[in-house]
């Protein structure tokens, strides 16, 4: 656990676990002890949600109302970080907590970049004492994945076009899912599907992840699945590389990882037919 005084001295917020590979899907317990003055009693805990953190639920409270405001993903001022709120109503007695218990709130997610981390909790008093403490964790690099790649590229995007499309060929020693792909290059990276049909033609539609079943080869081409490189940087010129982390998990919930150079190129790097 890392413990981290808030404003108050009395204060003391700890997170556990206090460090976890990048990409792996968490429980994080916060536990709160204190923070408000003698005869008030917290009324409101909120904590601030990273955009590093992929927020799949916040776990509800007995006898406490759960709200979410959700991340607005800009750059500049109009970005905005997502934000759980737990409030006790105020019909709530006097005396129905106990002000010197340890408190505790739960999130599940993912966290998505390795490094120095840290989440902000802000807790509200019965007498309108605010405090607020930042608690750190460690989120570390995760082990180099039992997986083959290639014929790794890029397909050069046309002019003024801000998205691109990576494909290859992947092969698994044991079961595993492809969970996850960042990329300096762009802001985001999704699994995408491709679906036929007759009135629509061909579409692409996001996927959660990919299944790499043990030994097998699943490829990632034109007219399936594949990564699509979301609000690009900046223009990928023909030729050009970028570099892209991949993400696996397993059915334990371990992650592994694997980082690639792709070269940016028009035609693919396996032709059709070709084994």
């Amino acid at each position: 656990m890392v413990a981290l005084a808030s404003a108050c001295a009395t204060a003391q917020v700890t997170l556990a676990p206090h460090e976890v590979a990048a990409g792996s899907r968490q429980t994080l317990r916060f536990q709160i002890t204190g923070g408000c003055p003698a005869g008030q009693r917290i009324t409101s805990v909120a904590i601030d949600l990273p955009m590093w953190f992929r927020l799949d639920q916040a776990l509800p409270r007995d006898g406490w109302r759960l709200r979410q405001r959700e991340a607005v993903q800009k750059n500049g001022p109009l970005g905005q970080t997502g934000a759980v709120y737990w409030s006790l109503p105020t019909s709530t007695p006097d005396g129905a907590t106990d002000p010197a218990a340890p408190l505790e709130f739960l999130l599940q997610g993912r966290l998505a970049s390795h490094g120095g981390r840290w989440f902000t909790v802000r807790q509200a008093c019965g007498g309108g004492h605010e405090v607020s403490a930042r608690v750190s964790m460690r989120v570390r690099e995760p082990a180099p994945a039992p997986v083959q790649v290639s014929n790794a590229w890029v397909r050069t995007p046309a002019a003024g076009e801000r998205n691109g499309y990576l494909f290859m060929s992947l092969t698994a020693s044991e079961q595993l899912r492809l969970i996850d792909a960042i990329s300096p290059a762009a802001r985001r990276i999704e699994v995408r599907h491709t679906l036929f049909s007759k009135l629509k033609g061909m579409t692409l539609f996001p996927a959660e992840a990919i299944d790499l079943p043990a030994g097998t080869r699943v490829r990632l081409q034109p007219g399936g699945v594949q990564l699509a490189l979301l609000d690009l940087n900046e223009p990928l010129g023909e030729g050009s590389t970028l570099t892209v982390t991949l993400r696996f998990e397993d059915a334990e919930g371990v992650v592994t990882a694997k980082t690639l150079t792709v070269p940016v190129q028009r035609l693919p790097a396996e032709q059709p037919g070709r084994k």
